[in-house]
């Protein structure tokens, strides 16, 4: 893996502050890609970039074959105002930042995989949302919902922000229960 030429173009271009949580979050994808989509996925870039402050992370395509998947920067290295900085919090912050990857890593098999990427649902409407919840099942989280769903799924949170929102208080450790996390 290490050897792949995404992979090693994407970590030389990391700063070195980075580069371990990279390498760590490219062995992450390769567990996720073998469990829950059974290796279907090629590799993407995986890029920890410095995005706006109200999103975690997003996913595109590139090409016809590629995916691109950046997580925001600042949850990694502390300097998010949702996070709390210093070394102590290093790993729940890397915990969260698996997280996103996860999410995202959903997104590229909903537009790779199956070719429907559900774009009047901001791409979390009931195709995420079931495979959020089929993942989430094997996890232990609890189910989460589209925005739209209503009635007797109207208490589940919303899939828009999966898996952190289904994970129990403490999780992250270095993400406060009270922040709001946000779309990603």
């Amino acid at each position: 893996m290490i050897n792949d030429p995404i992979v090693v173009e994407a970590l030389t271009s990391t700063p070195e502050e980075c580069r371990a949580d990279l390498q760590h979050l490219y062995v992450t994808w390769l567990t996720i890609n073998d469990l829950f989509f059974g290796d279907a996925l090629t590799i993407p870039t995986i890029e920890l970039a410095d995005l706006p402050f109200r999103l975690y992370g997003d996913y595109d395509r590139i090409g016809d074959h590629s995916s691109h998947i950046r997580i925001n920067r600042r949850l990694v290295v502390g300097t998010h105002p949702d996070v709390i900085p210093g070394r102590r919090h290093a790993a729940g912050r890397l915990r969260l930042a698996e997280d996103i990857l996860l999410h995202e890593t959903v997104h590229a098999w909903q537009d790779r995989i199956i070719g429907v990427r559900e774009p009047s649902w901001h791409g979390h409407g009931p195709i995420f949302r079931d495979r959020s919840n089929a993942i989430g099942e094997v996890l232990g989280l609890a189910p989460v919902r589209s925005n739209r769903d209503r009635g007797r799924y109207a208490s589940r949170p919303i899939c828009s922000g999966w898996p952190m929102v289904a994970r129990p208080p403490g999780f992250y450790a270095a993400a406060p229960q009270t922040a709001r996390f946000r779309s990603v």
